[in-house]
């Protein structure tokens, strides 16, 4: 859904540790360990990059411009 959504890959990390990697990888570089959140690409086992169905963006394209007109619509009433 989100690599529709966003119209890119996505790719999922292989280790179910993800938001402790994330923690640890701000850790390192907050102390100057690593110089960046770049970096964490080429030390975390990733899955196959998820990729776009185009379909399926061109359905949520149209759901957000529906919304988008919904909110402008209501907004004066809050």
């Amino acid at each position: 859904m989100m690599a529709d959504v966003f119209g890119a890959d996505i790719y999922v990390s292989e280790n179910h540790h993800s938001a402790a990697w994330g923690a640890a990888w701000t850790a390192l570089v907050a102390t100057g360990k690593v110089s960046s959140f770049e970096e964490i690409k080429r030390n975390i086992p990733m899955g196959e990059a998820v990729k776009p169905n185009p379909e399926n963006r061109k359905r949520y394209k149209h759901v957000y411009e529906q919304y988008e007109k919904t909110v402008k619509a209501v907004t004066g009433l809050f």
